[in-house]
């Protein structure tokens, strides 16, 4: 299936994304991030509406695709969460217990997330609801991960 030029620059904003979180990210690259996954989500609502419709379905290719977007942001998460804790654990103390909590209602949210997407069935429709969902929930955990005071 032959992608629109949209779902190209969208994928392209992504990967950009995900090469800037690869890194060690500071809270500015953090901020940056923030904002083109808005920009992104932002496209993508706009794209639904100036359709006309919403698609009810996805095809699995495009199900694959989108799945594959998911896991790597969770994928991300996941190393990001073990490498704070790898610091914490080094730091001697350094860091209250309340960052740790936070950091486990990281890795709680993070996986719930994870068991959404595993559960849902390639063949069910609805996906728009379904990705927005997912959207949103990623958007809440970044938004949490950014809370965090390390200092």
């Amino acid at each position: 299936m032959k992608m629109q030029p949209s779902a190209l620059f969208i994928a392209l904003i992504f990967q950009l994304s995900l090469l800037i979180v690869s890194c060690s990210p500071t809270r500015k690259e953090m901020e940056e991030e923030e904002r083109i996954y808005q920009v992104r989500l932002e496209l993508k609502h706009i794209e639904n509406n100036a359709n006309g419709q919403i698609q009810k379905s996805k095809t699995a290719k495009e199900w694959a695709l989108l799945s594959f977007e998911y896991e790597l942001i969770i994928e991300n998460n996941e190393m990001r969460i073990e490498e704070l804790k790898q610091q914490i654990e080094a730091s001697n103390g350094e860091f209250s217990p309340l960052i740790t909590r936070q950091l486990e209602e990281l890795e709680h949210r993070n996986a719930e997330i994870k068991e959404k997407l595993a559960t849902k069935d390639a063949s069910q429709s609805d996906w728009v609801r379904f990705q927005m969902e997912i959207d949103d929930e990623i958007a809440l955990y970044r938004k949490a991960f950014r809370e965090i005071k390390f200092n």
